[in-house]
Protein backbone atom coordinates (compact mmCIF):
# COMPACT_ATOMS: atom_id res chain seq x y z
CA UNK A 1 0.00 0.00 0.00
CA UNK A 2 1.36 3.41 -0.91
CA UNK A 3 2.12 5.92 1.78
CA UNK A 4 -0.68 8.16 0.49
CA UNK A 5 -3.26 5.37 0.69
CA UNK A 6 -2.05 4.34 4.14
CA UNK A 7 -2.27 7.93 5.33
CA UNK A 8 -5.84 8.08 4.05
CA UNK A 9 -6.96 4.80 5.62
CA UNK A 10 -5.11 5.03 8.95
CA UNK A 11 -7.60 7.44 10.61
CA UNK A 12 -10.48 5.20 9.51
CA UNK A 13 -8.80 2.16 11.04
CA UNK A 14 -8.33 3.99 14.34
CA UNK A 15 -11.99 5.05 14.39
CA UNK A 16 -13.10 1.48 13.64
CA UNK A 17 -10.93 0.11 16.44
CA UNK A 18 -12.39 2.51 19.00
CA UNK A 19 -15.88 1.69 17.77
CA UNK A 20 -15.31 -2.00 18.53
CA UNK A 21 -13.82 -1.56 22.03
CA UNK A 22 -16.97 -0.21 23.76
CA UNK A 23 -18.98 -3.14 22.41
CA UNK A 24 -16.57 -5.62 23.95
CA UNK A 25 -16.35 -3.69 27.22
CA UNK A 26 -20.12 -3.52 27.53
CA UNK A 27 -20.64 -7.29 27.11
CA UNK A 28 -22.14 -8.51 30.37
CA UNK A 29 -23.05 -12.01 31.61
CA UNK A 30 -26.74 -12.84 31.90
CA UNK A 31 -29.00 -15.48 33.42
CA UNK A 32 -30.43 -18.23 31.20
CA UNK A 33 -33.09 -20.87 31.82
CA UNK A 34 -33.17 -23.96 29.59
CA UNK A 35 -30.77 -22.12 27.29
CA UNK A 36 -33.11 -19.13 26.92
CA UNK A 37 -32.12 -15.72 28.26
CA UNK A 38 -34.57 -14.61 30.92
CA UNK A 39 -36.02 -11.10 30.96
CA UNK A 40 -36.54 -8.39 33.55
CA UNK A 41 -39.30 -10.38 35.28
CA UNK A 42 -37.85 -12.00 38.39
CA UNK A 43 -37.58 -15.81 38.35
CA UNK A 44 -37.77 -17.57 41.73
CA UNK A 45 -34.83 -19.87 42.51
CA UNK A 46 -33.68 -22.02 45.40
CA UNK A 47 -30.23 -23.28 46.30
CA UNK A 48 -28.85 -26.10 48.41
CA UNK A 49 -25.34 -27.16 49.31
CA UNK A 50 -22.69 -27.52 51.99
CA UNK A 51 -20.61 -24.53 53.09
CA UNK A 52 -17.83 -24.07 55.62
CA UNK A 53 -16.48 -20.94 57.32
CA UNK A 54 -12.93 -21.30 58.64
CA UNK A 55 -11.12 -18.56 60.57
CA UNK A 56 -7.43 -19.36 60.99
CA UNK A 57 -6.48 -16.01 62.56
CA UNK A 58 -8.37 -16.20 65.85
CA UNK A 59 -6.48 -16.31 69.11
CA UNK A 60 -6.40 -19.86 70.37
CA UNK A 61 -6.32 -21.49 66.96
CA UNK A 62 -8.48 -22.15 63.93
CA UNK A 63 -12.23 -21.98 64.43
CA UNK A 64 -14.76 -23.31 61.96
CA UNK A 65 -18.43 -23.94 61.43
CA UNK A 66 -20.01 -25.85 58.58
CA UNK A 67 -23.37 -27.24 57.61
CA UNK A 68 -26.07 -27.75 55.02
CA UNK A 69 -27.34 -24.57 53.38
CA UNK A 70 -30.70 -23.78 51.78
CA UNK A 71 -31.69 -20.38 50.51
CA UNK A 72 -34.16 -18.76 48.17
CA UNK A 73 -34.35 -15.66 46.04
CA UNK A 74 -34.83 -14.29 42.55
CA UNK A 75 -32.74 -13.86 39.40
CA UNK A 76 -33.35 -11.49 36.49
CA UNK A 77 -31.64 -9.55 33.70
CA UNK A 78 -32.15 -5.79 33.95
CA UNK A 79 -33.59 -3.76 31.10
CA UNK A 80 -30.82 -2.13 29.06
CA UNK A 81 -28.39 -5.04 28.91
CA UNK A 82 -26.68 -4.73 32.29
CA UNK A 83 -25.22 -7.75 34.09
CA UNK A 84 -27.63 -10.33 35.50
CA UNK A 85 -28.86 -9.64 39.03
CA UNK A 86 -29.98 -11.77 41.95
CA UNK A 87 -31.30 -11.25 45.45
CA UNK A 88 -31.12 -13.76 48.28
CA UNK A 89 -34.23 -13.36 50.41
CA UNK A 90 -33.96 -16.35 52.74
CA UNK A 91 -31.02 -18.34 54.10
CA UNK A 92 -31.12 -21.36 56.39
CA UNK A 93 -28.54 -23.80 57.69
CA UNK A 94 -28.89 -27.20 59.32
CA UNK A 95 -26.73 -30.08 60.58
CA UNK A 96 -24.14 -27.54 61.73
CA UNK A 97 -20.83 -28.79 63.10
CA UNK A 98 -18.30 -26.45 64.70
CA UNK A 99 -15.55 -26.05 67.26
CA UNK A 100 -16.74 -22.55 68.13
CA UNK A 101 -19.49 -23.58 70.53
CA UNK A 102 -18.83 -25.56 73.73
CA UNK A 103 -19.73 -29.21 73.84
CA UNK A 104 -23.45 -29.71 74.16
CA UNK A 105 -24.38 -26.30 72.74
CA UNK A 106 -26.34 -26.01 69.51
CA UNK A 107 -24.51 -24.15 66.73
CA UNK A 108 -26.67 -21.80 64.67
CA UNK A 109 -25.75 -19.66 61.66
CA UNK A 110 -28.31 -16.87 61.37
CA UNK A 111 -28.45 -14.36 58.49
CA UNK A 112 -29.09 -10.69 59.15
CA UNK A 113 -29.85 -7.73 56.91
CA UNK A 114 -31.53 -9.79 54.17
CA UNK A 115 -31.93 -9.51 51.25
CA UNK A 116 -28.36 -9.92 50.05
CA UNK A 117 -27.88 -8.56 46.55
CA UNK A 118 -25.77 -10.21 43.88
CA UNK A 119 -24.48 -9.29 40.42
CA UNK A 120 -22.82 -11.41 37.74
CA UNK A 121 -19.24 -10.34 36.98
CA UNK A 122 -17.77 -10.98 33.53
CA UNK A 123 -14.98 -13.55 33.29
CA UNK A 124 -13.78 -16.03 32.51
CA UNK A 125 -14.71 -17.40 34.91
CA UNK A 126 -18.03 -15.64 35.47
CA UNK A 127 -18.42 -14.73 39.14
CA UNK A 128 -21.54 -14.04 41.22
CA UNK A 129 -20.65 -11.14 43.52
CA UNK A 130 -22.73 -11.29 46.75
CA UNK A 131 -22.77 -8.05 48.72
CA UNK A 132 -24.12 -7.09 52.12
CA UNK A 133 -23.54 -10.50 53.70
CA UNK A 134 -23.86 -10.57 57.48
CA UNK A 135 -24.25 -13.68 59.62
CA UNK A 136 -24.35 -14.32 63.34
CA UNK A 137 -22.88 -17.50 64.77
CA UNK A 138 -24.84 -18.45 67.86
CA UNK A 139 -24.31 -21.06 70.55
CA UNK A 140 -27.73 -22.17 71.83
CA UNK A 141 -29.11 -18.73 71.04
CA UNK A 142 -26.18 -16.59 72.24
CA UNK A 143 -24.28 -14.65 69.57
CA UNK A 144 -20.56 -15.48 69.80
CA UNK A 145 -19.38 -14.02 66.47
CA UNK A 146 -20.62 -11.89 63.59
CA UNK A 147 -19.08 -12.06 60.13
CA UNK A 148 -19.76 -9.68 57.26
CA UNK A 149 -18.49 -8.79 53.81
CA UNK A 150 -18.63 -9.60 50.10
CA UNK A 151 -17.99 -12.93 48.38
CA UNK A 152 -17.40 -13.69 44.70
CA UNK A 153 -18.00 -17.42 44.07
CA UNK A 154 -17.34 -18.83 40.61
CA UNK A 155 -20.49 -19.83 38.73
CA UNK A 156 -20.20 -23.28 37.15
CA UNK A 157 -22.71 -24.18 34.42
CA UNK A 158 -24.01 -27.70 34.94
CA UNK A 159 -27.31 -29.45 35.65
CA UNK A 160 -27.83 -28.28 38.29
CA UNK A 161 -25.41 -25.37 38.07
CA UNK A 162 -23.61 -24.25 41.21
CA UNK A 163 -21.64 -21.48 42.87
CA UNK A 164 -18.17 -22.64 43.87
CA UNK A 165 -17.04 -20.78 46.99
CA UNK A 166 -13.48 -22.09 47.19
CA UNK A 167 -11.30 -19.00 46.76
CA UNK A 168 -14.35 -16.70 46.76
CA UNK A 169 -12.92 -14.35 49.37
CA UNK A 170 -13.34 -13.77 53.09
CA UNK A 171 -15.90 -12.57 55.61
CA UNK A 172 -14.58 -10.35 58.39
CA UNK A 173 -15.21 -10.97 62.08
CA UNK A 174 -16.65 -7.63 63.25
CA UNK A 175 -15.18 -7.99 66.76
CA UNK A 176 -11.67 -9.28 66.02
CA UNK A 177 -11.06 -8.15 62.42
CA UNK A 178 -9.96 -11.67 61.51
CA UNK A 179 -10.89 -13.26 58.18
CA UNK A 180 -13.13 -16.27 57.69
CA UNK A 181 -12.62 -18.16 54.42
CA UNK A 182 -15.67 -19.77 52.82
CA UNK A 183 -15.53 -23.08 50.96
CA UNK A 184 -18.02 -25.48 49.40
CA UNK A 185 -20.61 -25.55 46.62
CA UNK A 186 -24.15 -24.17 46.48
CA UNK A 187 -26.42 -25.65 43.77
CA UNK A 188 -29.10 -23.50 42.11
CA UNK A 189 -32.46 -24.61 40.73
CA UNK A 190 -35.40 -22.76 39.20
CA UNK A 191 -39.10 -23.63 39.35
CA UNK A 192 -40.43 -26.64 37.44
CA UNK A 193 -39.67 -26.14 33.74
CA UNK A 194 -37.00 -23.53 34.42
CA UNK A 195 -33.90 -25.71 34.59
CA UNK A 196 -31.02 -25.76 34.21
CA UNK A 197 -30.15 -22.22 35.31
CA UNK A 198 -26.95 -21.10 33.58
CA UNK A 199 -24.97 -17.92 32.89
CA UNK A 200 -23.08 -16.72 29.84
CA UNK A 201 -22.13 -13.71 27.76
CA UNK A 202 -23.90 -11.71 26.49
Amino acid sequence: MSKKLYAAFAPLLVVAAFAIVPTVAQAQPHWYSNGTKIGATKVAVTTHGHLKLEDKELEGGTKFTEGEVKDCGYIWNPVGGGAGLDEITCFETSKNVSNICPEGAVTEVVPTKLPWLTELIAGPPILDRITGIEIDIRCSGTVVATYEGTLEPKFVNSNPSFAEFNGSGFLTNTATGTKGAISGNDFIEGPSGDNPITVKNP
